[in-house]
């Protein structure tokens, strides 16, 4: 995996634009984007289990619970990433400046400022 300090600075338009062209995941810290790793049999079960603990805790709520193919991003700041698991509850809020058509990935807009995001190593 790149390091932040190797990687090129990049605007936030220049990584959807990456992301749209690419066949795995990357993240954006700060400017610089970062390619991530896939997950194991451990994570990938771990995160099943997460996601249907967390939607039968939701219930009724207005909240609900996306994969780690749901790409997240904070309203303010320089930061966008697939979590394993997040939770947004009410509407979801697209970021606007997520207007990249679709890729071979299916790349999704981003959601912003998700109640819950759960990123873990097992």
């Amino acid at each position: 995996m790149s390091t932040a300090a190797s990687a090129p600075e990049r605007s936030y338009g220049e990584y959807l634009s990456l992301e749209r062209d690419s066949e795995r995941k990357h993240e954006w810290v700060d400017g610089h984007v970062l390619a991530m790793a896939g997950g194991t049999l451990a994570h990938n079960q771990l995160g099943a289990q997460m996601i249907v603990e967390l939607a039968r805790l939701i219930g009724d709520n207005p909240c609900r619970v996306f994969t780690s193919d749901q790409r997240v991003r904070a309203r303010e700041g320089r930061f966008a990433s697939y979590a394993d698991v997040s939770v947004v509850c009410g509407e979801a809020i697209l970021h606007p400046e997520d207007t990249v058509p679709r890729g071979p990935r299916g790349v999704s807009r981003s959601a912003i400022d998700p109640r819950a995001l759960l990123s873990f190593e097992p």
